[in-house]
């Protein structure tokens, strides 16, 4: 009796503890549970007892049947009975997964997340065999069992219509894409993924989302980076010639990535997967994934990750600010950069020898900063007592002439932004945004330019009504 009361109080205990504390009892590993879809199911069909029907994305109902799955052979020897003894493509990829989760890359990932939320993790892997309703609506059925992680449940689906269709897809690369969600405490914007509810490579979402989904394509590009690192080349080369934006009416708009903003640029999956990438390979893994660590929460983007970076790792800023212009293209403003990297000197001294970014008013603005030192000298010559002398006629008339060549300098680049918003068919190439701040810039622009050609103007009478030249020579030398 003594021993039996012993059990049942040790029971309750470790029943108590796993109520309080279900972490206690996570092991860092992959389960996995086959749901077989039996068939699609009316919206009025009521379910028998024992039967479970799931409704997807779609509004779609189906029929499952669902098993836990301990080993590879179990899941082939249930797939092979739902196929009828030979696995397609789709099922023969789930097995390989499964084999593929017990090794060392879906490991230590799972350790990562571990650090990262200080408790040992479990992800559910659920793969859904369609082989029974593939053929009933094809391309609903894919987007109803659509590789996803849930995040903050540690929990994935998978899909066997998925990887018969998307024949090039390597399930062991969406795995460890999807886990590397798992392991994320970041979530993203509401409605961040536009009226289609999806995301793609070069699509402009919103910085959190962004990076969420740069972070899992780093992982997986950094498992698998393809021949060559063939997979990286091509996402290189794509968002390196244009990006799209999703319109609120549904459908895409490309541009080309000149023409939009750096900051939109900093919300491309694909540009946030580019940046991490390039940063492990020049400076490390372990470096990334610290400031991965230090900087993850739920609310996180690239802008966060990489100032953690810089502070973490001053050595390695010229690399950071390198990569971070290369990867948007040059089109990132100097205090976009410094904001993310400190005004430290080495950021200040790689600012200066940069190409100035394209349509950025900051070449106008160092010409303001001329003219008006320009300006304030000119007036101290002109209020000098009069009669003025002949070395003080020259210093007007030289001064007179090189405020006239930075005026025209500054005059050109207002012009030019005055032609792009005249130009309604080209203006239309640009994003949305960068059509809103170019027309600021003609706003900004203007009145200074009116301001300075008024002080022209004045300049230009005072040497006449004073006698300082004639037909463009000094008085004094008639």
């Amino acid at each position: 009796m003594k021993l039996k009361s012993i059990v049942i109080k040790c029971f309750f205990v470790l029943a108590f503890a796993f109520l309080i504390s279900p972490s206690l009892f996570a092991t860092n590993d992959v389960f996995f549970k086959l749901t077989t879809v039996m068939q699609k199911v009316s919206t009025t069909y009521i379910p028998k007892s024992g039967e479970n029907v799931l409704t997807r994305r779609s509004g779609c109902r189906y029929l499952v049947v669902t098993k836990n799955i301990s080993t590879k052979d179990d899941l082939e020897r249930e797939m092979n009975a739902n196929s009828g003894g030979e696995l397609d493509d789709g099922q023969q990829k789930m097995v390989d997964t499964m084999a593929f989760s017990e090794g060392d890359e879906i490991k230590k990932l799972l350790a990562l997340g571990q650090k990262n939320r200080k408790t040992e993790i479990d992800v559910t892997v659920e793969i859904f065999d369609t082989t029974f309703v593939d053929d009933v609506d094809a391309s609903v059925v894919i987007k109803d069992f659509w590789p996803c992680s849930y995040i903050g449940m540690n929990k994935i689906d998978f899909s066997t219509c998925y990887f018969n269709s998307y024949v090039t897809a390597e399930p062991q690369s969406v795995l460890v894409h999807e886990i590397s969600h798992a392991i994320d405490k970041n979530s993203r914007e509401p409605n961040s993924y536009g009226p289609d509810n999806s995301h793609q490579f070069f699509e402009v979402t919103m910085p959190r989302s962004a990076y969420l989904e740069g972070w899992a394509i780093y992982n997986q590009y950094r498992v698998f980076p393809g021949p060559n690192n063939s997979s990286i080349q091509n996402l290189d080369n794509v968002v390196k010639n244009w990006v799209t934006f999703e319109r609120n009416t549904g459908g895409y708009q490309g541009y080309s990535t000149s023409k939009v903003t750096g900051g939109e640029l900093l919300n491309v999956e694909g540009i946030n997967a580019l940046v991490l990438y390039k940063l492990s390979k020049q400076v490390g893994q372990t470096q990334v994934e610290n400031s991965f660590l230090k900087s993850n929460t739920t609310e996180v983007k690239l802008g966060d990750f990489l100032t953690t970076f810089a502070k973490t790792y001053p050595s390695s800023v010229k690399t950071v600010f390198t990569i971070l212009n290369e990867q948007t293209f040059g089109t990132l403003e100097d205090s976009e950069i410094t904001s993310l990297l400190g005004t430290g000197k080495t950021v200040l001294d790689l600012l200066k020898t940069r190409a100035s970014p394209p349509y950025s008013t900051a070449p106008a603005l160092d010409l303001q900063k001329t003219l008006n030192t320009q300006m304030a000298k000119l007036k101290q010559l002109m209020a000098l007592k009069k009669p003025f002398s002949s070395t003080t006629k020259k210093s007007i008339l030289d001064l007179k002439a090189q405020f006239e060549e930075t005026l025209g300098r500054l005059q050109a680049i207002i012009d030019s932004f005055k032609e792009l918003n005249e130009d309604k068919a080209g203006l239309i190439s640009f994003s949305p945004l960068r059509q809103t701040k170019l027309k600021e810039a003609s706003n900004t622009l203007d009145p200074i330019a009116t301001l300075f050609s008024g002080f022209k103007t004045a300049v230009a009478n005072f040497v006449i009504n004073n006698g300082i030249a004639k037909t463009g020579r000094l008085a004094n030398e008639d």
